[in-house]
């Protein structure tokens, strides 16, 4: 028998807790994320729901601007990240700025001889 426990709070939901989440990272305060995707990738970003809050919208391009409000940006960037030069990432300027720092350290690696 343990000499401690724990008591559930009555107002706590764990769909709300996990609705701030993308993938396995979470955070409390909601961070507006916009990415657009082109022709070739949009065909598999639009027939999926990636997160409950996401928006799609649709450009003449064939291509989509993907809205999500998350918690939490280091998932989300690795996701992005996995999609190479078919996603760019619009918003927030802070996630922009990390993949314009994470590209010219990689371009840094192929560029040696």
């Amino acid at each position: 028998m343990l000499s401690s426990y724990f008591l559930i709070n009555d107002n706590f939901s764990i769909e709300e807790y996990l609705s701030k989440g993308f993938l396995a990272e979470r955070g409390d305060k909601l961070i507006d994320i916009a990415i657009m995707f082109d022709e070739y990738q949009s065909r598999w970003i639009r027939d999926r729901s990636w997160h409950s809050s996401q928006q799609i919208e649709e450009l003449p391009s064939g291509g989509l601007i993907l809205s999500l409000q998350v918690g939490g940006v280091q998932e989300v960037k690795r996701w992005v990240m996995g999609y190479g030069p078919h996603a760019e990432v619009l918003k927030p300027e802070s996630l922009r700025n990390q993949f314009k720092n994470e590209i010219e350290e990689m371009k840094k690696i192929y560029d040696k001889k």
